[in-house]
């Protein structure tokens, strides 16, 4: 069974700034809600699965469909195909803060890291996290189009060092600092985002024994070796 999933978009209106949490959810008195394609969506957590659905905004008796996510923002409909997916859709649906951004933003993103649409096609469909460079280049580029639109006009150099240190700032827990300081090169959020990848199990072994899985070592020594590149074609 394949739903239009357009009848299932919610009337209900966010409350203004309110963010996503680290899953890509939106929590509203308790209610729980995403947003992808343009439209939001109501969910809710089947018990007996312990996997979430999509609610039908008028006829609560409606057939429910499931979602996959990542655990990091990208979700999808049980029945959606990634396969068919063109690369704005692969990246729009990796979570809300891809969902918003201008296509030439999300294209320079793609070829500042390298990202190519096989590999934004695996993160859907293998449930993989978003590539740790790519969403902190995103982030990186959301700031500097605000502290660009604030000091306009400004010194090239004042304006660089209002982005570093607004971007820098974005992350201060002990964790990330932890991570930097065994790996200098590494930004905070970009510790953050590398750490957010843990599982429950591999978290304790790290805020216990200060062990870090093969998997995320690997991923934090590929970030290292394509940040340079990847810092120098922001030109930030």
């Amino acid at each position: 069974y394949k739903p239009d999933l357009s009848v299932y978009a919610s009337p209900f209106e966010l409350p203004e700034g309110l963010e996503a949490n680290a899953r890509g959810q939106f929590i509203v008195q308790g209610r729980h809600f995403i947003r992808f394609d343009g439209q939001l969506f109501e969910q809710r957590l089947d018990p007996g699965l312990q996997r979430w659905r999509i609610v039908h905004p008028e006829k609560p008796d409606a057939y429910q469909p499931l979602l996959e996510d990542n655990g990091d923002g990208a979700w999808r409909a049980e029945h959606e195909q990634p396969q068919t997916w063109d690369k704005q859709q692969l990246l729009r649906r990796l979570g809300p803060a891809f969902a918003t951004a201008d296509d030439s933003d999300l294209a320079l993103a793609m070829d500042i890291t390298g990202i190519d649409a096989a590999a934004l096609r695996q993160v859907h469909l293998q449930g993989l996290p978003t590539p740790p460079l790519l969403e902190d280049t995103m982030v990186r580029m959301s700031i500097s189009r605000q502290v660009m639109g604030n000091l306009a006009g400004r010194p090239a150099q004042e304006v660089r060092q209002a982005i570093q240190i607004r971007y820098a700032h974005t992350v201060t827990d002990t964790e990330s600092m932890r991570l930097v300081q065994r790996y200098p090169s590494l930004s905070s959020p970009l510790a953050r985002r590398l750490l957010g990848m843990l599982k429950n199990s591999e978290r304790s072994q790290w805020q216990m024994r200060d062990t870090l899985p093969t998997r995320i070592v690997q991923a934090i020594q590929t970030v290292l070796l394509e940040l340079p590149l990847a810092r120098g074609l922001e030109g930030l």
